[in-house]
């Protein structure tokens, strides 16, 4: 039988090596890849660093990106001749059901939007824009349009479209368009 060593002892029992064994990470021959060589990583901190960055923008006109984001969803339709549903814009965003609804209260409790029974379906919420909602939308339109060239700046005009053609690529094939 072989002794185990106590909680409190070190273990300094040999690793028994197989042979031919993968020496390194995951059989690599070097440490662990540093966390930016994942695209996933590096979206992730982009994507946050966006967002912090629209935060701050939109903080003097006292909306949030995700309120924007509605607000900007409800005018499209709207500009479509469509009335959404609470429904329709969770669809359409992919957002999570529960904040929609809270943002959408939000929005709601501030003048910004109204909800009333939908014209298709009287089960579902209507969403549409009140005048201070639009008055709200429009004054972040262009906020939100230099927030995104100071932010993308560094890929310069050429590049930042090939950048939007990649992201419309991912979006299509992951059904986010």
């Amino acid at each position: 039988m072989i002794a185990m060593p106590t909680p409190l002892q070190r273990d300094t029992r040999p690793i028994p090596r197989r042979s031919p064994r993968p020496t390194g990470w995951l059989g690599l021959e070097s440490s662990p890849p540093h966390p930016s060589d994942f695209l996933g990583y590096r979206l992730w901190h982009v994507h946050h660093a966006w967002q912090r960055f629209l935060e701050h923008a939109l903080g003097p006109l006292g909306l949030t990106h995700i309120q924007f984001v509605l607000l900007l969803t409800v005018a499209w339709f709207e500009g479509q001749g469509q009335r959404p549903s609470q429904a329709g814009l969770v669809e359409f965003t992919h957002f999570e059901k529960m904040m929609v609804s809270r943002v959408l209260r939000s929005l709601e409790e501030r003048g910004l939007v109204a909800r009333s029974p939908h014209p298709d379906d009287p089960r579902a919420n209507g969403i549409a824009l009140t005048a201070s909602g639009r008055a709200a939308f429009e004054a972040a339109l262009p906020v939100i349009a230099a927030a995104q060239e100071r932010f993308f700046a560094c890929l310069g005009p050429a590049r930042r479209d090939a950048f939007a053609a990649e992201l419309g690529c991912i979006m299509a094939e992951r059904d986010l368009a």
